[in-house]
């Protein structure tokens, strides 16, 4: 029982976390893109980057230091891998504003 409200308080830290950080993502795309004079957006390659790096951010320095401990996953993402997302993620917001 115990393992199980651990699991759930992690979850629920997950998503609050994901809404703060997704919605500054958002916030600060729209401020800068426009900045660039970019009018029409369709924001769907700037939410999968937002995702991507999330999905980065919270493998790399949120997951491990939380209440839920598992026996798997325990290795945070390869810097090669980090690098490759990062990438991904800046060319679809590059995409995103062309």
């Amino acid at each position: 029982m115990e393992k199980f409200l651990r699991f759930c308080l992690e979850l629920i830290g997950l998503v609050v976390l994901g809404v703060i950080v997704l919605t500054g993502l958002a916030v600060v795309e729209q401020y800068v893109y426009r900045l660039l004079g970019v009018r029409n957006v369709s924001w769907s390659f700037a939410q999968v980057a937002n995702l991507l790096l999330f999905y980065v951010i919270y493998r790399s320095k949120w997951q491990f230091p939380g209440w839920f401990k598992s026996e798997k996953n325990t290795n945070p993402l390869s810097k090669g891998l980090v690098s490759w997302l990062i990438g991904i993620s800046i060319l679809f917001l590059i995409v995103e504003a062309v």
